[in-house]
C-alpha cells in the first residue's frame, strides 16, 4: 500500500471541502485496516460534510486500487475527549469550560476570549469558594487542551 497516495487523497478531499486536515491515521493490518481521518474547520464541520468528505476518499482510494486495504474508513471531527492542536478551534467555545496544564499544572476554567493574532487565551478561574481571577495563557505553552461537557 502506497500510504503517500493515501495521504494525498485525503488532504485534497478535506481541503476541497473546506476542512482542516488534523489527523490521520491508519490502525491495524492488512485488510483490517482501519483509516482514520479528523478534520474540522472554524464554524465546525457538519456530518453532511464529513460524508462528503468519506464518500470522496472512498471513491479516490477505489479510483487508485487502494479501497482493498482498508476494511473501514472514519470521517469525524474531533470529540471531546481529544485535545484541541489549533487555537482556532477555540473560538466558538467561549463561555465553555475547559481544562489544560502548563507546566504539569492542571488548570480548569471558564474560556472568555482567544486572541488569535497573540495566541492566546483569557480563562476565568475559580479560587476559593466565590472568588475568581483572570488570567492570560499563551496557546503553544499549555497542552491537553480540552472542553468539558456540562454534565
Amino acid at each position: 500500500m502506497d500510504l503517500n497516495t493515501v495521504e494525498n487523497i485525503v488532504k485534497s478531499a478535506v481541503s476541497d471541502s473546506g476542512l482542516i486536515l488534523l489527523e490521520l491515521s491508519v490502525k491495524g493490518e492488512g485488510k483490517n485496516s482501519i483509516l482514520e481521518v479528523y478534520a474540522d474547520s472554524e464554524k465546525g464541520a457538519d456530518i453532511d460534510i464529513l460524508s462528503e468528505v468519506n464518500r470522496r476518499i472512498n471513491r479516490d482510494l477505489d479510483l487508485k486500487g487502494l479501497s482493498e486495504y482498508f476494511n473501514k474508513i472514519i470521517v469525524s471531527s474531533p470529540g471531546t475527549d481529544r485535545p484541541l492542536k489549533f487555537i482556532w478551534q477555540l473560538n466558538r467555545h467561549c463561555g465553555k469550560i475547559i481544562t489544560f496544564y502548563e507546566e504539569n499544572i492542571k488548570i480548569e476554567g471558564k474560556l472568555l476570549n482567544v486572541d488569535n493574532i497573540k495566541g492566546s487565551i483569557s480563562v476565568e478561574i475559580k479560587i476559593g469558594k466565590k472568588d475568581f481571577i483572570n488570567k492570560d495563557f499563551l496557546f503553544d505553552k499549555i497542552a491537553d487542551v480540552k472542553i468539558k461537557l456540562p454534565f
